[in-house]
């Protein structure tokens, strides 16, 4: 059946949004943690909240970038890292390029103050996944209030909170709207008009989430897409409520022009999409699958441990951008799903097919995190290019869609109470077990975990579970709140961008570099390069977002360290004035450090004429400037390059 939710009733919700995103945006409001590079202990224009350090990948990699970008006047190319790198490509950057039409939440950046734009990007991010988790559960459930209170959920999970990168939200979020739009686009009441521009919104979303670039989310999250399609898709041709036709016709047509776009940007972008596939990491990197870590599954029921207790709890981070995942409630009651199976969804056609498909999708990604599919398959689904980590952002996906099914298959059958007893013990005994090993376990670690806090999450753990296959919606509710609980307090309200955009350090860069324009600058430690790159410098410190191999070739002419360098990376400079060639050491697989000497002419060749560091340099060719506050509130010293003698 096609029953249209009432339509006032069903855009209650996208308003509420859009007025919370247009408040925040006016006032130059984030959640930003920038603060912590400012020097006033991490209070930097935080209004609300506490700055986590934990999420590194937004205050110290990506923010300065989008700041940067807005003082290099959004140039496509920009002198970032070692040599001259394509900022269209990564990290879903604000650049003028026709590819900005596919990253709306960058728009505004082109026409408004930088902290007002970065607000509206901070919030239009959660906004497009709660919008997009709506949009597809109203189509799938044809249900406003199920919808509203699936989109919670799913917003709700603590990895999109703790690690703060809105490639994953955006990943997320136009996977779900082009899920909900190709699915509302095979009405068969639509015609004409109604439904092609349905197929259009499809192909845009589709190139919004493809022009991302980030495979090792992208893969998995592509696989529950399918997986809600077909389910959905095969139930419904088998009744002939749609037609195979048509199905193929918007099939072709939404492909030809995802297509269209995804070839322009090969083309245009040709030079930086072959150094990245060409790189060690993650270009030429295979994963056989297997090694997950367990705690993955349950690790953010300890949520407001991670929140009241962060520098505690940071020895059972496994990457301190990904601090926690997804409350897997959905996963656990997969073993209550099995028992009410005949009473609940084995006549429910259209519940039946997408349930199975997200039940495929669950095994699938789970048996690739935990054991491995073996070479032959990871190589055709390309799940040799998902590790575990990221596998979590679609299994979490699925995990809550198919948390959403259950509670509405729950709520529309008549379940005898002896099995929906059954199901809650079996949800209960399968989670709770978890919760219960992860917490031991860290007590043995001598993380600050006692028993009561075991005792308290699992309580938390289950007052949704026990509601689950009685009242669901209730249960929906308690998760969402738990969930909000959870992910919001790790959001500062953080007003403006001050310590990237008006610090001593910045506006100090920014008068030496219009004296001096074009010259190159290398900072000290990541605290530094940061700011630099903030500041819109040609800086050779900042983040590699892939290798530029000629001048990665101008420091190893030899390339006998290209396995090193040749990488996604950051970069550790330390200054040796001992050193006759650069020594270049390997921290971690994103993570490399090269000692060198200041007056190495290989830096000149560069391009680098200014040196930012926290401790004294006494290089003969380098002469001080000026001294300021820096990052964190420690000084630091620019030091500009005079000519010296070739090494």
């Amino acid at each position: 059946m096609w029953i249209r939710p009432p339509r006032r009733a069903m855009w209650v919700f996208p308003i509420l949004i859009g007025i919370l995103v247009v408040t925040f945006s006016a006032l130059g409001v984030s959640g930003s943690s920038t603060s912590l590079l400012g020097s006033e202990g991490g209070r930097d224009g935080v209004v609300a909240g506490s700055p986590r350090a934990v999420r590194s990948d937004e205050w110290l990699v990506r923010t300065p970038m989008v700041v940067g970008q807005v003082e290099r006047g959004f140039s496509r190319f920009a002198e970032i890292g070692v040599g001259q790198h394509d900022m269209a490509v990564l990290s879903d950057l604000p650049v003028k390029s026709w590819t900005a039409l596919f990253h709306p939440q960058n728009s505004l950046f082109f026409v408004m103050p930088v902290e007002n734009a970065f607000a509206f990007e901070w919030w239009s991010t959660g906004a497009l996944v709660l919008l997009g988790a709506y949009a597809l559960f109203l189509v799938l459930l044809r249900d406003w209030r199920w919808s509203v209170i699936g989109a919670l959920v799913l917003w709700g999970s603590p990895f999109f909170h703790w690690w703060h990168y809105p490639a994953m939200a955006a990943i997320a979020s136009w996977a779900l709207l082009a899920t909900a739009s190709f699915l509302s686009s095979l009405n068969p009441k639509l015609r004409g008009w109604h439904r092609w521009w349905r197929v259009g919104v499809t192909a845009y979303f589709g190139a919004c989430f493809a022009l991302i670039l980030y495979p090792p989310a992208q893969i998995p999250v592509i696989f529950v897409a399918l997986a809600v399609i077909v389910g959905w898709v095969i139930p419904k041709l088998r009744s002939r409520t749609i037609h195979w036709r048509a199905l193929a016709l918007h099939l072709v047509a939404a492909g030809v022009a995802l297509g269209a776009v995804i070839l322009v940007f090969v083309v245009t972008h040709s030079q930086a999409l072959t150094a990245i596939s060409q790189s060690v990491y993650p270009g030429e990197r295979r994963l056989p699958g297997g090694g997950g870590s367990a705690g993955l599954l349950f690790d953010a029921w300890y949520g407001w441990s991670f929140i009241s207790n962060d520098a505690g709890m940071r020895p059972a981070i496994l990457n301190e951008s990904e601090a926690s995942s997804f409350l897997f409630l959905g996963l656990f009651a997969i073993s209550g799903l099995f028992l009410i199976w005949r009473f609940g969804i084995r006549q429910n056609i259209e519940h039946r097919g997408v349930t199975l498909g997200l039940l495929a999708v669950v095994f699938m990604l789970l048996v690739h995190i935990f054991i491995g599919w073996g070479p032959l398959i990871t190589k055709v689904t390309l799940l040799d290019r998902v590790s575990p980590g990221r596998a979590i952002l679609g299994l979490g996906i699925a995990s809550t869609i198919l948390l959403i099914f259950i509670g509405k298959i729950v709520a529309d059958a008549e379940i005898p109470p002896r099995w929906s007893r059954l199901a809650t013990a079996s949800t209960v005994a399968v989670g709770g077990a978890g919760i219960l090993w992860l917490g031991s376990q860290w007590r043995r670690e001598g993380l600050p975990i006692d028993r009561s806090t075991i005792a308290i999450v699992l309580f938390v753990f289950l007052v949704p579970s026990a509601l689950l296959f009685w009242k669901p919606f209730l249960a929906l509710i308690a998760l969402a709140v738990i969930g909000i609980a959870f992910s919001v307090p790790a959001n500062p309200l953080t007003h403006g961008l001050g310590p990237l955009v008006s610090s001593d350090l910045v506006r100090e860069v920014k008068t030496l570099n219009e004296a001096n324009p074009g010259g190159g600058w290398l900072g000290s430690d990541s605290y530094v390069s940061s700011v630099l790159t903030a500041a819109g410098t040609d800086s050779l410190s900042a983040v590699n977002l892939y290798p530029n191999v000629d001048a990665w070739r101008i420091l190893d002419p030899a390339s006998d360290s290209e396995f090193v360098w040749n990488r996604y990376a950051h970069v550790f400079w330390v200054f040796d004035d001992s050193m006759k060639d650069p020594i270049f050491t390997l921290l971690q697989h994103d993570v490399f450090q090269v000692r060198i000497a200041p007056c190495d002419q290989r830096l000149v060749a560069l391009g680098v004429t200014n040196f930012v560091s926290t401790a004294a340099l006494n290089s003969s060719c380098l002469r001080p400037v000026s001294g300021v506050m820096g990052p964190l509130g420690v000084p630091v010293t620019i030091y500009a390059m005079v000519p010296s003698s070739p090494r």
